[in-house]
This record gives C-alpha cells, sequence and structure tokens, in this order.
C-alpha cells in the first residue's frame, strides 16, 4: 500500500540532496518510481498506486517537488504517477509550440482577440461541481486556455502502450469532471517501434 511505510530504511535516493530529505515523509513505493524516473529506466507511462487522501494532504508540497505531473483520484484514493521519456516530452513540446503557432495566427485577424496560452501541466481540477465527488488532481501534458476562462478548452495527453479504453476514460475525465469547460481532449498513443502510432479526438457535446 503507498500508505504504509516499510519497516526498512527508506532506498537512497539518486538526484538532488533536497529531494533526498524528503525521504522520511514518502511511501517506500512512491519513492520507487521516482528513482526509476531519475534514472531513465523504460516502463509503462502510468504508475498507479493507492494513497489515502489524508496522506496526500500531508505530502503533497514533497509530491509537487518530486514529480512534475501525477494525477489525484480522491474518491478512489489512487495516485497515478506520469513516467515520461524524452522522447514523450519532446512530442509534447514540439506539438504544443505548433498549436500555438496556430492559435497566434488565427488571432492576428481577430479584433480584440483573446490571449490563448499554452500553460502546459499546470493543475487542472475536476468535479469540483459535484458535491457528491471528493475531486480530483490532474497536470496534463499540454492545455491551451483563454485567460478570461476558468478551464483550459483545449487538453491533450500524450501517452503510450495505452489501451483504447484508458484514453477513452482520460477525455471523458477532463470533459465531464469540467462539466464542458473542456471542449477538446486529443489523446496521442505512441508505439515507438511497436507499430502504427493512434490520435485521437474527444470533443464535449
Amino acid at each position: 500500500m503507498a500508505d504504509k511505510r516499510g519497516s526498512s530504511a527508506a532506498p537512497e535516493m539518486n538526484g538532488s540532496p533536497h529531494a533526498s530529505a524528503l525521504i522520511p515523509c514518502i511511501p517506500d513505493n512512491i519513492l520507487e518510481c521516482h528513482q526509476r524516473l531519475e534514472s531513465g529506466i523504460a516502463g509503462p507511462y502510468f504508475v498507479s498506486l493507492p494513497l489515502e487522501p489524508h496522506l496526500l494532504e500531508s505530502i503533497c508540497p514533497q509530491l509537487d517537488q518530486l514529480f512534475r505531473r501525477y494525477d489525484y483520484d480522491a474518491d478512489a484514493g489512487v495516485m497515478t504517477i506520469r513516467m515520461p521519456s524524452k522522447f514523450h516530452d519532446d512530442f509534447a513540446t514540439e506539438f504544443g509550440l505548433v498549436v500555438q503557432q496556430l492559435i497566434d495566427g488565427i488571432l492576428l485577424t481577430v479584433p480584440n482577440a483573446p490571449r490563448i496560452t499554452n500553460r502546459q501541466s499546470r493543475l487542472v481540477k475536476l468535479w469540483e461541481h459535484n458535491k457528491g465527488k471528493q475531486g480530483r488532481r490532474c497536470f496534463p501534458d499540454g492545455q491551451f486556455k483563454d485567460d478570461r476562462a476558468g478551464k483550459p478548452g483545449l487538453i491533450f495527453e500524450v501517452g503510450y502502450s495505452q489501451t483504447g479504453d484508458s484514453v477513452e476514460k482520460v477525455a471523458k475525465d477532463y470533459i465531464v469532471g469540467t462539466k464542458g469547460a473542456v471542449t477538446t481532449v486529443v489523446c496521442f498513443d505512441l508505439k515507438y517501434n511497436q507499430g502504427h502510432s493512434f490520435v485521437s479526438i474527444w470533443r464535449a457535446r
């Protein structure tokens, strides 16, 4: 369980001295994910671990320093850590730049145009409108937001070794979890040298 520490000492971490100072507060299996991320060892992009909401609250500042992107479903008590490769990050960066250039080109012809920017992996909160849910924290690969809006209108995710069902769930969660404030979700399923890659586009009805 992610919310229980083993009796053995936490493993030594490869990384900054500051990260090492966080060890006593963080469950061992979360630390193992950080070690793998720092080492660059290939593996699944999404790693899901059980983590009780009260523990997340107590270690949230440390998690924000250890991981650039992770999602948390408070109702399920599950933390999903994103373990991106350099290829993944390069792809997400380049796609974000292309979309920003397209948006900028369109807005040049619009009087009093809004300012729409790539907010990259900033926090997006889901299910804030549903009092029956505890909510969900997500850090997508990229998002474009009108500065006047409360939520991004476009979100994109770059994953690999995903099934169609998992991609569909990601898209639906963003759209339904914001009551349609997120209008479009673009999901990339990269296969590297294992076959054809795919892109799916989901829109709010």
